[in-house]
């Protein structure tokens, strides 16, 4: 990626750089992977009645399985060890905040990523992007960026958490080379 050149326009900022065809593959294929684990969770969600009738949307009220959906979903409330109160009320807490705002978080997080998937280049190249799309690129590379951070501690501990496809041979070596 090149650096990037901010221009002032008459119809406000613009953010310009360019992308190696590989690099926006690569980007595209990270961030539609992304998008999928938002999908997949979202479509396991309970169905409620009350969402029937009223169309407030609910979410899971249990955290992700996933410990990338882990990251990228992450607990409201954090218990205090040290209080014994707290253990109970935290879990109970979270499950109600999780099932009010989880859909509205994960709506965001597409949104977001929707939109980087929108403006990358098709085959890599030079592109503009406006002070929206670059607030969307901001929270979109972000959320990719806790994702592979927990692939990428999966895959040091030997874990099977990560469940995305990502080429890291290829990556070492464009970057490297």
């Amino acid at each position: 990626m090149r650096k990037w050149k901010r221009v002032e326009t008459r119809n406000g900022p613009r953010f310009r750089s360019a992308l190696a065809p590989h690099e926006a593959a690569l980007l595209k294929n990270l961030v539609g992977a992304m998008v999928g684990l938002f999908d997949e969770r979202e479509s396991t969600t309970p169905t409620d009645e009350l969402e029937e009738i009223t169309g407030i949307k609910t979410g899971h009220s249990d955290r992700p399985g996933d410990p990338t959906l882990r990251r990228l979903l992450p607990d409201f409330y954090k218990l205090d060890p040290g209080d014994p109160m707290t253990l109970d009320a935290s879990e109970t807490l979270n499950a109600a905040l999780r099932s009010l705002h989880e859909p509205a978080i994960i709506d965001a997080k597409r949104g977001a990523a929707q939109q980087l998937l929108q403006t990358v280049p098709e085959n890599g190249g030079r592109f503009e992007l406006t002070e929206s799309d670059a607030n969307a690129w901001v929270a979109a590379v972000n959320d990719l960026r806790l994702t592979l951070e927990c692939c990428s501690t999966s895959a040091r501990r030997g874990l099977s958490g990560c469940r995305l496809t990502i080429p890291w041979r290829r990556i070492t070596t464009s970057t490297n080379g």
